[in-house]
């Protein structure tokens, strides 16, 4: 009877823990699912800030900043033909992309990567402009296809890209903002016109000047 009366309470005993396990595992799963809801609510909510927020008002910044270089163009053309610098400056929009070649006679000696004194004005007119959207700026340097071995310019590509970080600094100086721009020295190898006279060779000798909207910068905003 002894035994038997042992072998009953400790049935009851394991029997006990057993239903508390049970107990501390349906807590578990309890916890575990107001979780999940809590971590749905928060990711509903999440979709649903999304979907309030209007893609046509991103659009519509895309567009405007679309038009901001339009009027750049311009207004640039406006400068080009007061100051006479038709020869020197050309420029182009397409396809949202405003492209402004500035001529090697108008920024630099030739062979040379510093700044006539008759360029500041130019310059500042470029950046004052700059300044007034948001744009990515993709500065270009290019040469013709003379060769070059100096000290300072052993080819072209030095020569085309210490150029386009020349006129970078100098934007960068007229607080133009620096994240917005990249430098390439792309030497002889992308001429506006073959390079088989010396009035050819001199439109190849330039600064281009490439400005499109971020557009991915516009989508990507909060």
């Amino acid at each position: 009877m002894g035994k038997m009366h042992t072998e009953i309470e400790n049935f009851y005993i394991s029997y006990s823990d057993m239903i508390t396990l049970l107990l501390i595992f349906f807590v578990w799963l309890f916890s575990m699912a107001t979780l999940d809801a809590n971590k749905f609510a928060e990711s509903a909510s999440a979709v649903q800030d999304e979907m309030t927020k209007s893609p046509t008002s991103k659009l519509q910044e895309i567009e405007n900043q679309q038009e901001k270089l339009k009027e750049m163009n311009e207004t640039i053309k406006g400068f080009i033909e007061q100051s006479n610098l038709k020869d020197q400056i050309s420029l182009k929009f397409d396809k949202g992309q405003l492209e402004l070649n500035l001529g090697e006679s108008v920024l630099f000696e030739p062979g040379q990567a510093t700044l006539k004194p008759q360029a500041t004005g130019i310059m500042r007119k470029i950046s004052g402009l700059l300044k007034k959207n948001d744009s990515i700026i993709q500065i270009e340097g290019h040469t013709d296809n003379v060769p070059i071995n100096t000290s300072a310019f052993p080819s072209n590509w030095e020569l085309s890209a210490a150029r386009a970080a020349v006129v970078a600094r100098t934007f960068e100086r007229d607080n133009v903002p620096s994240p917005r721009m990249t430098v390439i020295g792309k030497g002889e190898h992308h001429p506006l016109v073959p390079n088989n006279s010396a009035l050819n060779r001199a439109k190849n000798r330039r600064v281009s000047i490439l400005l499109k909207v971020d557009s991915e910068k516009i989508l990507k905003k909060k």
